[in-house]
């Protein structure tokens, strides 16, 4: 999914959390965001409407040790794969 537009968020953004916000990405990053009702997308662009949810950045989580029966000093790749994907599901990007 190269480009995505996702609007109606309760958006948390750099100048701060807006009510009713959007995000546009293009190439699996943001090219534009803001708060209001979002600018109308490029033709074909698939759309979300976010209801209201909570849209915020990832998380970067710069000490961990472990998760889901893994630990990063056992240096096994099926566990740091499978810690990769749960940080993922719950938020972390990096």
């Amino acid at each position: 999914m190269s480009d995505l537009l996702i609007t109606n968020a309760r958006l948390v953004a750099a100048n701060g959390v807006h009510e009713r916000g959007w995000v546009h990405t293009r190439a699996g990053r943001i090219a534009a965001y803001g708060a209001g009702t979002a600018p109308a997308a490029p033709d074909g662009t698939p759309t979300i409407d976010a209801a209201g949810h909570l849209l915020g950045p990832g998380f970067v989580d710069v000490h961990v040790h472990g998760t889901v029966d893994g630990a990063v000093m056992d240096a096994r790749p099926d566990a740091l794969a499978a810690m990769g994907r749960h940080l993922a599901r719950h938020g972390v990007t990096g």
